[in-house]
Parts: C-alpha cells; structure tokens; sequence
C-alpha cells in the first residue's frame, strides 16, 4: 500500500517528539509513493489525454473526438485549470470542466513577498480544494488574525486545525505547515507553534482560575496596580483600599486612558470603578478612625489625613455625577476634611451612618456615634454670596432694646468699605460641604464640627476657644431639589451652623428643596437669604433715581450690574454717581416712572420645606458671649431678601436662646414673605424675635423697604410668653400675621374665654362677618397736638381709644396738657379722629371731667367739624367751642361716649 504525504514528510521521528532536522524517510518508502505517482500519470496518458497550459489554447482546439479527456494546468486564472471533457464531435462542440486536477499536494514558496502578517506564496500548479497545500513561513507572524494569498489571488484568512485564528507568534520563522483551501480560509492541517499554544493555554488556565475565584481579587489598591491582569479577564476585585476589609472594596472593570478616574496595572491595561455598583468614599481613598484611634492619634499627621481625605471624597463625587449621579456611601465614625472641604455636585447622595447625643443648652456630654466630618485647619475662604448686605437703611439693623445703640444686624457678605462710587468688596468664607449652582444632590446623616483640641473633639467639653476657622458646616447656593436630612452642624462656626442662600446671579433659585432634621449651632445657627431690595430716595427722574448710599453698596459705577425694580422690568444704567449722600443711577433704562425699589434679576425662593431644625447661637460652654470671640451678635435664626417666599416649616422647629452666654435674639426676619410654621414654632430663652416692615416701627432706618408679611404660625410655643412679657410689642412687626395659638388659645376651650390680642399696641383688631362684613375693630390711637387749639400752652396730647362694634362706636379720650396759661380764656377746641365722621350720628355726652379747676359752660354735646372733615369735635353747639375758666397750668381731660357710624 503506498503512503501517505503525511507519513513521508511528517515532523516526528516519534509521536509527539520534535525531530532535529529532515526526516530521513525509507527507500522503500519512497519507491513505493514515486511509483503511485506514475501509474496516475501512465493512466492518463494511456488514455490519450491531452494537456493544455492555457484554457484559451484548449478552447481553441476542438479536434479531439467526444469525451475526449483534457488537462488545463497553468492558467493564471486558478479556477480554469482542471480536468475537462470534450463535448460534440471532432471539429465541433466545446469543454465541459469536470473536476479538479488530481495532485495529492502543492509546494507553496513564501519567499517574504508579503508581511509577516498578509503572506503572499507562489506555486508551480495551480492550488485547488482538493490538493493539500505544503508551506514554509518565512517570518513569525505579530498579530492575529493572519492571512494567505496564492498566486496573487484572494487573501485567505489561517484559521488552526481547531478553526480558531493564528495568535501572535502561532507562526515561527522556518515552519513548514500544511493546509487545505476551504471558502475564504486556508485550513491548516498542522497546528501553530508549541510556544504559543503554551501561552494560550497558560492564559487558559489563569482565566479559569480566576472564573473560580470570582475575578482577580486584590488585597489593596496597590497590589492591583502592581499586578499582572490576563487579557481573558473584564473584571477585578480589591477587598479594601489599604488594607482588606477597610470599607474599600469595590470591583474595576476595563477602561482606557483617556478615563480620568481610570488606572492602570502593572500589564498596561486601564482599569475604573464600575459605577453601577455601590460605591463608598473609601474606594477612592479616603479613610476614617475610631474613637481610640483619633485619642490615639493626638493630632499627629492630621494635616496629610484631611487634606488626603479631601481628594478622595471630591474624587468619589465627581465619579458619580460624571455618569448621571448616585449614591456614596460614608459609614466611619471620624473623617477628617480641609482646604475647600466637598462640593457636592448634581445627582450625588453621600449617606452616612447617623449621629448622637449633642445637646449644646445642658453642655450634656458629647457622644460621636455615626459619622462625623471634622473640619481642620482654617478653610479656604472661597465661597461668595453677592447681592446679600446687612441691609443697613432698608431695616436689616435691629436696635437692642437691652443696649441703645447698638443693634442686631442682619448676616452681610460684603465687608463695609464701599466709599463714593466705588462698590464694597465681598467677603469670602469656608464650608465643610458645599454646593453651587446645582440641582438634586443630598447629604444625609452626619455631624458636622470643626476641630477643636489636640484630638480634634476634646475642646468641646473645656477649653475656651473657638475650635478652627471655619465659616459654615455645609452651604447652599442656587440649587433646586437639594435635600439635606439628620445633619448636625454643631460646635463653635464663626458664621452659621449652615446657610442657603441665592444670590444676584441671573441663575439664582432655591425651589422645592427639603430640610429635615436639622441641629445647628455657631454665631447664628441657620440662614436663608436672598438678596436686598434698596428704597428708591425721593422722586425718581426721567432716566434716573437714587438710593441711600451705603459703606455696603455692590453696584458696578460703570453700569455693569443688571437689576429690576418695582414693576419687575429688567433695566440698565450707564453710570452712578454721588448725590448728597444718596447715590445717583444715571442713563436709566427703561424709565424708572414711579418704581420704588431695586433688586436682583434672580429667580429666589419658593416651594422649600424646613422640617424638624433645631437651632442654638454659640452657646459656648465657657458661658462666654458672643462679643468675647469678636463676633458681632446676631439673632439665631435669620430669613431675609427678595423674592423670599413661600418657606413651609412644619414639624417641630424649635430656636433655643440662653442667658448662659447671653445671646437674647432668637429669629430675625427681614423682608420675607409668605412664611408658613405648620407645626410648632418653639421659642425658649432670649427675648427678642425681630420682624420689619416699612412702618413708623422701622422709623430709625432711612431708607426702610420690603415687609415682613403673611407669617402664619398654626402653632408656637414661647410666642404667648414673649408677648406677655412685653418683648414683641417692642421688637414684632410684620405687616400681617396670623397666629392661632396667640389669638385663640386653649383658654377658650377649657374656660369658656375667648382672648383676641393683637400683635402689639397702635394696631387694629377687627373681626369680619360671613360676608366679610366689618362688625369689630378695636384700635388705638395716640394722636399728636395738632386739632387742639389750646392758645397758651407748653404740651399737649390726645390719646383716644374706640371700639367699633357694628355701627357703634364707644370711644373714650384723654387729653393732658401742661404750661397751660390759665389766664387765657379761649375756647377750646377737642377733635378727635373718627371714621366718616361726616356722616356719623353723635348720641354721646362729655360724661367724665377728672381735671382740677375745669370749669366747662353750656351744654356738653359732640359736633362734626365742618371746617375739617372726618373729625368729632366737643362744644356747646356747632359753632361755639367749649369755653373754660380756672384751669390749672397742668391737667387732663377725660371724655366717653358712643356714636353711630351711617
């Protein structure tokens, strides 16, 4: 039987043996192969076949006799060459190719014509299907796939005997491979080199070691980075960040370069976070402490600590706002934060593990359980809020009715040095966490204090400082849907436990965000601002009008700073200058007509929920003031600016004030409107709750604007008793105000009484009926010595109550003079102001003379002064006043009566 090709040129001496060198094939062997080759070529000649190099010859011959047998077998053109059969008879008819050639096998020669990659190989006959093609490699291919062209035909792709593509360095300069043409693929017979298929099945064996060990899983960060990654693997695991089991567990997945929150192994692939897992702070670096651990510590290496842990945790926020937010996990009891602390950026949650006990009125001990963010260092004062001054003229100063002369004024941000023209320079300051000019982000269970002692915590319960210069644990500026819940900003800020403010930015906005669960302390606890309005100062002209010029004003001389006034019209100026002492807007336009404020061109407030806060000023433990620190009071809850409306604070809010350290202010409102308590308003301690208007009460600003308006309190404990005791008569005056617990309180329920009080004294009670229907007003009024024409005297006044009660009113009147010169015999002249009085129906009588000495003649009834309208006068008829003789030089008159209203 004669052998195979396979057999004569195999590569082993012995199966599975490389040989050294040529094979050294038998004689016999070879006589015998040799003599199978004839005999195909003797049957074919034997037969009278013919042979053609070119299929154009052949065609051209049609003298062989049918089925006459025919070779073609050097055409260029491969799939000519074959094996035919000649149709029709001699000189007519044509070829019919009915086969391949019938070679066993072809020798290719890859002399390098190609690449190591592209391989170009001749051959003497024409390659086919059915021949076995023999092939040396010149060079070593470099990647993969790899492919092969014959005769400058179609490149066909190598695919091993397995029919997977040739990996890099499969093919070995030297090799001799064998194959078969198979569609658009050179089937190899033989397989790639040894050396790679060992590569590939190392490479095998460690991906399916790592399929069993669920990815590669690193100890530490930077043990993944100094490890060697099979190109089989999508994924890693690390089991912490510095240490197994530190909170940095977290799985990577293949990335490139171009990622910046990518690294790179020890291999050279690129490696980020997955960001559809959940993720923690540790696993961008940072790391927390203990209790012991931070004792432990006493503050060595705090500084690298912080600063570290600022870059990882500004890192873990920008990862998750770069793919559309999430959540972030911090559950370590101590972190530490500097510098600019955290900017919490669109879409991104960071939740904590809770807080404990922090109860600064009992200076009760402190208990650090959960999360709690230490802000060390000074903080980098880099947050600004233009537009928000201490509204100095327009009623943001408060005078302390405990000291003349000095006030609780309002939170500014600007430094007071604006002198002439030139604006006043914004003040910069430092928060823990902040965020700007962004939507849907939260921060969630957590305490935030700013470092105090050797250890960061111990100041707290003894020392007498201030802990670290930080301005605010958290900040918010121009955000919507912003949630804030179970934080504690508690310790000794300079400014404010936490602000939210917006600004003068065309952006500005602060709508639909929820506060919950709030506990704040520092020089004021809590803030929600808006920028001012400024009063227009006299009558405005056609292109121009002024304000008071204040140390605080912001506006750009050169016309630089958009605004709106009264009638809400976005206006423009060219240039300010001075007038007096009231700043002159020039080139105005539009006309300013008759608008009577200024203001920002933001968008402001409405829609926020504030539930549940709790607020304290410093309440240092020293029991120091405020003023000690070189602070300057202030009140511990503020809300101010415009548009400010529409806050909901419902739940229990509670403002504590203490005489511990001093502070007497608990709320300061300015400006603000439309502010709803639907829970209990909880007043303890201090005395003074501020509220302005544009009334005579704010009579010692000069240039007084906005109200506060529209405050309804569903309930407040603390209100009652500050009235009582007389402190809001002397500091409450929103313009308007409904507060059910102080009007009608539980009295009338468990007595039968119903008391309804106002406000403060100088204001209206009236009660209305179903048809809104005026049925009782109840006021009082001091009136001035204008209407009382005593000739000769050094003073005099007039107070006069009424009550109205449908159409009857009963009034009564107190008139006291002195330096009266008793010797003047004129008349007297009483008239007191009544409501259309013109048409009123006068049933009383003078009824009360407790006056020494008066002495009044003629019949004692009331008149309508005609000469001037809308007042009551009392005399003996309509043209004779009431005459007196013997009066002394100091006294009173005491006159009661009713009359009908028409």
């Amino acid at each position: 039987m004669a052998i195979t090709a396979a057999e004569a040129f195999r590569d082993y001496e012995t199966d599975g043996v490389p040989s050294s060198g040529s094979h050294k094939i038998k004689k016999s062997d070879m006589r015998n192969w040799g003599a199978w080759v004839e005999g195909i070529i003797s049957a074919f000649t034997s037969t009278g076949g013919l042979v053609y190099v070119l299929k154009s010859t052949m065609d051209g011959d049609l003298t062989p006799a049918i089925n006459s047998m025919a070779w073609v077998i050097g055409d260029p053109t491969v799939a000519n060459n074959g094996v035919y059969k000649k149709l029709g008879a001699s000189g007519t008819g044509s070829w019919l190719r009915v086969s391949d050639l019938p070679f066993s096998f072809i020798i290719a020669s890859d002399a390098g014509a190609g690449t190591a990659n592209a391989i170009q190989a001749t051959t003497s006959l024409p390659v086919s299907a059915s021949a076995l093609v023999w092939m040396n490699i010149f060079e070593a291919n470099t990647a993969s796939p790899v492919t092969v062209s014959f005769n400058g035909g179609s490149a066909l792709t190598i695919k091993t005997n397995s029919g997977n593509d040739v990996t890099a360095g499969g093919l070995t300069a030297g090799m001799i491979v064998m194959g078969i043409v198979s569609g658009s693929t050179f089937r190899l017979v033989s397989d790639q080199a040894s050396a790679a298929v060992l590569a590939a099945c190392e490479s095998a064996a460690a991906a399916a070691l790592a399929a069993a060990n669920a990815g590669f899983v690193f100890d530490t960060e930077s043990e993944f980075a100094a490890g060697n990654i099979p190109a089989q693997l999508q994924f890693v695991q690390t089991a912490g960040y510095y240490a197994p089991g530190d909170g940095g567990a977290h799985r990577k997945v293949r990335s490139t370069a171009v990622d910046v929150f990518a690294k790179q192994s020890a291999d050279g692939s690129w490696w980020a976070p997955d960001y559809k897992q959940r993720l923690s702070v540790e696993a961008f670096g940072a790391s927390s402490k203990t209790l012991a651990e931070l004792v432990a510590m006493a503050g060595v290496g705090a500084a690298a600590w912080a600063a570290a842990n600022t870059v990882a945790v500004q890192t873990a926020v920008n990862f998750r706002n770069a793919f559309g937010g999430g959540f972030l996990d911090a559950n370590g009891q101590f972190y530490a934060l500097s510098g600019m602390g955290v900017q919490i950026k669109d879409g991104v949650h960071i939740l904590c593990a809770g807080n404990d006990e922090w109860e600064p009125v009992y200076n009760n001990p402190k208990v650090h359980q959960g999360t709690n963010w230490l802000l060390y260092g000074t903080g980098t004062k880099h947050l600004q809020f233009p537009g928000i001054t201490s509204g100095e003229h327009g009623g943001g100063w408060r005078a302390d009715p405990d000291a003349p002369g000095t006030y609780y004024k309002k939170w500014t941000a600007y430094n007071s040095d604006a002198t002439g023209t030139t604006p006043a320079t914004l003040k910069s300051f430092s928060a823990g966490f902040w965020s700007k000019d962004s939507c849907n982000n939260g921060l969630y269970n957590c305490r935030i204090i700013p470092w105090n002692g050797t250890n960061g915590i111990e100041g707290y319960d003894s020392g007498n400082s201030l802990g670290d210069d930080w301005s605010f644990g958290w900040a918010a500026i121009n955000g919507d849907e912003l949630r804030r819940e179970n934080i504690q900003t508690v310790g000794y800020f300079r400014e404010m436990g936490y602000i939210v403010a917006t600004t003068i930015s065309t952006n500005s906005r602060m709508e639909k965000c929820r506060f919950i669960d709030l506990t704040s302390q520092g020089r004021a606890a809590s803030g929600f601002f808006a920028p001012d309005r400024w009063a227009t100062v006299g009558a405005n002209g056609p292109d121009w009008f002024e304000i008071k010029a204040s140390s605080e004003q912001y506006f750009d001389p050169a016309g630089g700073t958009p605004f709106r006034m009264s009638d809400n019209i976005n206006r423009t100026y060219t240039s300010i200058t001075v007038s007096g002492s009231n700043l002159r807007f020039n080139g105005v336009s539009p006309a300013p007509g008759s608008a009577f404020h200024v203001r920002h061109t933001g968008r402001g407030w409405a829609g926020t929920v504030i539930r549940n806060i709790r607020n304290y000023p410093l309440f240092h433990h020293s029991g120091n003031a405020i003023e000690t620190y070189g602070l300057q009071k202030a009140a511990a809850h503020q809300v101010s600016g415009f548009p400010m409306r529409g806050l909901v604070f419902d739940g229990k809010n509670k403002i504590h004030c203490s005489g511990r350290t001093g502070e007497q202010a608990l709320m300061q409102y300015w400006d603000a409107q439309d502010t709803h308590f639907t829970g209990i308003m909880q007043l303890e301690g201090g005395k003074w709750a501020f509220a302005t208007d544009v009334s005579s009460a704010v009579a010692y600003c000069s240039a007084p604007v906005g109200e506060t308006r529209n405050i309804r309190f569903v309930d407040s404990e603390g209100f009652d008793d500050l009235r009582t005791a007389g402190h809001l008569d002397q500091t409450w005056f929103p313009r308007n105000a409904f507060d059910p617990a102080l009007q009608m309180s539980p009295r009338n329920v468990l007595t039968g009484d119903l008391d309804i009080k106002s406000y403060r004294i100088n204001k209206k009670t009236r009660l209305f009926d179903d048809q809104h229907n005026l049925f009782m007003d109840c006021r009082e009024i001091i009136a001035t010595t204008a209407g009382f024409s005593f000739v000769t005297v050094t003073s005099q006044t007039c107070t006069f109550t009424y009550n109205q009660m449908g159409k009857k009113v009963f009034f009564r009147l107190v008139l006291t003079w002195s330096g009266l010169d008793n010797t003047d015999t004129s008349p007297i002249s009483v008239r007191l102001p009544v409501d259309a009085a013109a048409t009123a129906l006068f049933c009383a009588t003078i009824n009360d003379r407790k006056s020494t000495g008066i002495n009044l003649t003629g019949a004692d009834n009331p008149y309508v002064d005609i000469a001037t309208v809308n007042y009551l006068g009392i005399s003996v008829s309509n043209t004779t006043q009431l005459n007196y003789t013997s009066l002394t030089a100091a006294g009173e008159l005491h006159i009661a009566g009713f009359y009908f209203v028409d």
